[in-house]
């Protein structure tokens, strides 16, 4: 095996505010390049002679890129040298990643400053280009020999950080950072016109909602020496510190709707109460009867949208559709647009080394919560040749429930093609045959079916799915029953994470501990942290901090579905295409989905079969994995 360590130092003139150096702006360019083959001179040059030694070391050897935030320098790679490096024959080592896993997902984000601190590396930077950068330099002011040292020693640092983790002995597959590279480099195409009516739609709903509540509050408030409210008192352009209302703040909205609290504070001076004969929108009654668990604070009564969803009054649907609204609009759309008057692309970030399970998260924009409304506005890239294919695992956590707890029930059941949701609340649900289920029906099962395989409780369950909470129970109970193993499983983690505790710090003058657990499947670690326990806990135990048994059930499932059987198909069909070149675009990868455009009429069964059948080898899958995708000209 030959190692590549390389770094790049690049321009710092991208995005929106001119200071993204990612490859994906076009205004950005490599200034210069280091790397070594193994322990060979350091090199330095144009991103162009470091394509041309990777391909030559990869015409003879097999070759491993090592590099910090990898996914950034190959990023450079693939934008001018997509077609000349054989991708499908590289592998990835990443060193900020491999911290991220063989910490058990506790290390995030790590410099490679801080890294080789971690490994007893006593090689530090030798420049602070972060400072550099502040006083208004920009790095292509910055002398070239200068950054040809400061890289020589990065690529030192690099080496010696890599030997370092490989003698720690654990290994972890980081491949799947080249598609992922590859998704944000493309980004995601935005139909502009469409995208602008909808700005101007939600904008028109937010000042049509807004004007309803202002209107509301002056027909029922007064200020306390009882002079009207203005349309200057909704204007904080007019009055910053004056009398300035904040119609939609939850402080208003529990007042309006509760009396609590039964004076809106708006200054030392002035404050807000109903005019004589106006009152509260519910009655006192009402208000025990949708908010009896609920807290005060000086913000009245908690405003969440739960709780307003099922008080059905004007009042509240007016606040719900302005939330809903101004949430799309300024969460989505708006920033859209910004970033999409550049190059016509929003670029969503793919984190690898953010979240305790192992999953991946996205940011500026976030790819992975967008709702279907503004999913509607992407497009392909090749518009009229290409259209939008979403791939979707079928029933990944389930199958990661079989995989991880070893339940032959549950194995058998997925081997033969029973739906385990049927199986679940047939006994529940009083069905006799598959035919008895509602689409609605089969999908409370299926919610509080996952649920369960995240370690979810009754009542939690029955809030977030809004499900009967004695039907919730019976569902769990039935669960449980059909595939005892999964129970024995998610006992014997949490126990195994008592067993292996080890101090961890003081909090509160308490005791509290952490616990690394690998698990046998996968060999993916978790660090489990314990937190502050809930009331009952604490009376049981004596101790105001323990481990949940949430987390212990539901990491090495979500790890092993989104970050292992995932990422691992993500990587092997990425390499078919690369081999074949197939009409085949990367986009992007939601949770347990991945986005791709596809050429019209051209076929990808094949691809996701042989994936699939590579992943099942991979991890010596006892059940089958299987795929299914959903086109269209647009993204839903």
């Amino acid at each position: 095996m030959k190692y590549i360590y390389f770094d790049l130092e690049c321009t710092v003139n991208g995005g929106v505010n001119k200071d993204s150096p990612e490859a994906h702006w076009d205004n950005n360019r490599c200034l210069v390049a280091g790397w070594a083959v193994n322990n060979g001179p350091i090199v330095t040059g144009s991103l162009n002679d470091l394509a041309l030694g990777i391909k030559a070391v990869a015409m003879n050897h097999p070759v491993t890129l090592v590099a910090h935030n990898a996914k950034f320098d190959l990023k450079y790679l693939l934008r001018y040298h997509r077609r000349s490096i054989p991708w499908h024959d590289l592998h990835v080592w990443d060193t900020m990643t491999y911290e991220y896993r063989v910490s058990g997902h506790w290390q995030k984000f790590t410099s490679i400053g801080d890294a080789c601190a971690l490994r007893n590396v006593k090689r530090r930077k030798t420049l602070d280009l972060g400072a550099i950068l502040k006083t208004g330099v920009k790095m292509e002011d910055i002398d070239e020999d200068t950054l040809k040292d400061y890289l020589v020693n990065d690529v030192v640092m690099l080496r010696e950080l890599h030997e370092a983790q490989l003698t720690s002995g654990y290994y972890a597959d980081m491949n799947y950072i080249l598609p992922l590279a590859e998704m944000e480099l493309n980004g995601l195409r935005v139909d502009v016109p469409k995208a602008q009516q909808l700005c101007s739609t939600l904008q028109t709903t937010c000042d049509a909602r807004l004007l309803s509540m202002e209107n509301y509050i002056r027909y029922n408030c007064c200020w306390q020496d009882g002079s009207a409210i203005s349309d200057d008192d909704f204007d904080p352009n007019v009055t910053p510190k004056g009398k300035y209302i904040k119609a939609m703040g939850a402080r208003m909205t529990s007042f309006l709707l509760t009396g609590t609290p039964n004076k809106v504070k708006v200054t030392g001076k002035w404050e807000l109460g109903f005019k004589v004969g106006k009152a509260p929108a519910l009655s006192s009654l009402e208000v025990q009867q949708h908010f009896a668990k609920a807290k005060t604070t000086n913000l009245g009564y908690p405003m969440a949208e739960d709780a307003l969803s099922k008080i059905n009054i004007p009042l509240c649907e007016s606040v719900l559709e302005h939330r809903k609204a101004q949430k799309v609009l300024s969460t989505y759309v708006s920033p859209m647009l910004e970033q999409a008057a550049l190059q016509g692309c929003i670029y969503p970030k793919l984190n690898t080394t953010v979240t305790n399970t192992g999953r991946l998260s996205s940011s500026n924009p976030n790819g992975q919560n967008m709702p279907t409304v503004v999913r509607e506005l992407i497009i392909p890239h090749n518009l009229g040749e290409d259209e939008m294919a979403e791939v979707d695992f079928d029933q990944l956590e389930i199958v990661g429930a079989a995989c991880v707890s070893g339940d032959q029930v549950l194995q058998d059941h997925l081997k033969t093609g029973a739906d385990t949701h049927y199986e679940t609340g047939k006994s529940v649900m009083g069905w006799k045959s598959p035919s008895d289920m509602t689409k609605e029906d089969r999908t409370k099962v299926k919610n509080v079916n996952f649920g369960i395989l995240y370690g979810g409780k009754a009542n939690g369950l029955s809030h977030q799915t809004g499900v009967d909470i004695a039907i919730v129970k019976k569902l769990i109970s039935s669960f449980y029953t059909n595939y005892p193993v999964v129970k024995k499983w998610q006992d014997e983690v949490l126990n195994e994470i008592h067993i292996n505790m080890e101090p961890f710090g003081i909090k509160d003058g308490e005791q509290v501990y952490a616990s690394l657990y690998e698990c046998p499947f996968s060999g993916r670690r978790y660090l489990f942290q314990e937190g502050k326990s809930p009331q009952w806990m604490r009376a049981q135990t004596g101790r105001g901090y323990s481990f949940s048994p949430q987390q212990a059930a539901n990491y090495p499932i979500q790890g092993f579905c989104g970050g292992d059987i995932v990422m691992s198909t993500l990587y092997e069909m990425w390499c078919r295409v690369q081999q074949q070149g197939d009409p085949i675009k990367f986009v992007l990868t939601v949770h347990d989905s991945i986005l791709l455009e596809v050429q019209k009429g051209w076929s990808i069964k094949t691809l996701l079969n042989q994936a699939c059948t590579r992943v099942e080898s991979k991890y010596n899958l006892p059940v089958p994995l299987g795929m299914s995708e959903e086109r269209g000209p647009t993204w839903k």
